[in-house]
């Protein structure tokens, strides 16, 4: 047992790789620590296949409402950690098991366009966006503990099947949730002051579950509540 102390002890310790300063236009195609800081990067940055990328909350910024800030070009990349600012779209992704975590936008045109199946939006935020906050299009998605507050058109824009949409809150939009495909979940999101709150195009949509649905600000806290589309939430609340 000593010699296995002493051996343990003399181990060199693991140094942490060093954070990246990002460049204009910069491809990663390895995982990646961003210095902390602020970088005004009007092409945006690229991650290919696989990519870790954790942005340790630094701010990209785009120029003049143009360009992408993050582009996604592969499959199992999972982003957290960042702020992304003045881009025509702020994250565009094709591919499968992207995840998105903890990512923030602000004043971009669109903050999310997101291609695929599988893929996971989860605690990130989109505020004060000038048309559009998420759009997720493919089957099986998951967006689940996101805040989006204020698009011009709609906030939350599902396309697609078996999708799941959870615990988000959205207010502030010209439309709140938009669903096009069906066999999705909608459940215990908090809808408020849209101007249309959500609308479902897709059918066989599930609004409630197991005796729980959504909150709508302007439920009038008698029986269903009516999606435009044709769709109820059976177990609405009055948020």
């Amino acid at each position: 047992m000593k010699w296995l102390l002493l051996i343990l002890i003399m181990l060199p310790l693991a140094e942490a790789a060093p954070c990246v300063e990002p460049d204009n236009g910069m491809v990663f195609v390895k995982d990646a620590v961003l210095c902390t800081g602020e970088y005004y990067l009007p092409s945006g940055i690229f991650l290919n296949d696989g990519v870790e990328l954790d942005c340790d909350y630094t701010t990209l910024y785009g120029d003049n409402w143009e360009g992408r800030g993050i582009t996604i070009r592969g499959d199992d990349v999972e982003v957290r950690n960042c702020n992304i600012m003045y881009y025509d779209v702020g994250l565009y992704g094709e591919g499968r098991g992207i995840v998105l975590d903890t990512v923030f936008f602000e004043r971009n045109n669109n903050a999310i366009k997101l291609y695929g199946s599988n893929n996971v939006v989860r605690g990130c935020g989109a505020y004060s966006q000038e048309d559009s906050g998420f759009l997720v299009a493919g089957h099986y998605n998951r967006l689940i503990n996101n805040n989006l507050v204020y698009a011009e058109n709609i906030l939350l824009d599902i396309i697609g099947t078996h999708n799941l949409v959870f615990n988000n809150s959205v207010r502030d939009g010209g439309v709140g949730l938009g669903m096009e495909g069906g066999d999705g979940f909608v459940l215990l999101n908090k809808f408020y002051n849209n101007v249309l709150q959500a609308t479902d195009e897709g059918g066989d949509n599930r609004w409630s579950f197991n005796g729980r649905g959504n909150c709508w600000d302007d439920y009038n806290g008698e029986g269903p509540y009516d999606v435009i589309g044709g769709s109820w939430d059976w177990h609405p609340k009055k948020c």
